[in-house]
């Protein structure tokens, strides 16, 4: 997984060698990441809490900051 900001757009943008499993993509679209698919990336405005779900997902925990 790499993650990266975006400072031009506030955001963040995340990508995968390759296909995460279906928590991960369901972690992504529960914290409001959206994929875009000219890029190839899961993307969503930068927050606090986003950054930390993220942190999450790196050490293997799956966290629902947004619910």
């Amino acid at each position: 997984m790499l993650v990266t900001k975006n400072e031009t757009l506030n955001g963040i943008e995340v990508s995968f060698d390759t296909k995460p499993s279906l928590k991960v993509l369901n972690a992504l679209k529960d914290n409001g990441f959206r994929w875009h698919k000219t890029k190839c990336i899961w993307y969503a405005k930068m927050t606090p809490q986003r950054l930390e779900m993220l942190n999450g997902l790196e050490n293997g925990i799956i966290l629902n900051l947004y619910s």
